[in-house]
């Protein structure tokens, strides 16, 4: 049970950060915030707009940097589907994640409070590995 577990919860993780990168790469980042910033009204009341991400130089590099994200989602799927094999693999892979939603405390520290979206992001980025890493050591524990 935790194997399948773990194995399932590695696919959703993998596909959201291929779904996320996508959207970002052929849509670029202003129409992806756009689309996900209502999360942050429902969840959390902040209603600020999130329109600066249109710029150009923003836009470019967040094109690039998705490209990067989603093959790090398809390392994650490629992972999942041959888990028995790739287990090592899960803690450096929720590592990166948790070391990335880390970093983005330091945008609260040297720049400022960024839209309530980035917070939510935060949130699961820190959060999420931590669970997974519990599923990892369960079925670790059934597998050796």
């Amino acid at each position: 049970m935790s194997l399948s577990a773990l194995r399932l919860t590695l696919y959703i993780m993998g596909l959201l950060i291929v779904l996320v990168g996508g959207i970002t790469t052929f849509f670029g980042i202003h129409t992806t915030a756009q689309v996900f910033a209502p999360l942050a009204d429902v969840l959390l009341g902040d209603t600020r707009p999130v329109d600066h991400f249109a710029h150009p130089d923003v836009d470019s590099e967040m094109r690039f940097y998705s490209v990067i994200f989603m093959a790090y989602g398809l390392v994650i799927l490629h992972t999942a589907a041959n888990l028995k094999v790739y287990m090592d693999r899960v803690p450096a892979l929720i590592l990166v994640f948790f070391v990335g939603g880390a970093a983005r405390a330091l945008t609260h520290i040297y720049v400022g409070n960024p839209h309530g979206l980035f917070d939510i992001l935060m949130t699961i980025e820190l959060g999420a590995p931590v669970l997974i890493y519990i599923l990892y050591r369960r079925a670790q524990k059934r597998l050796f």
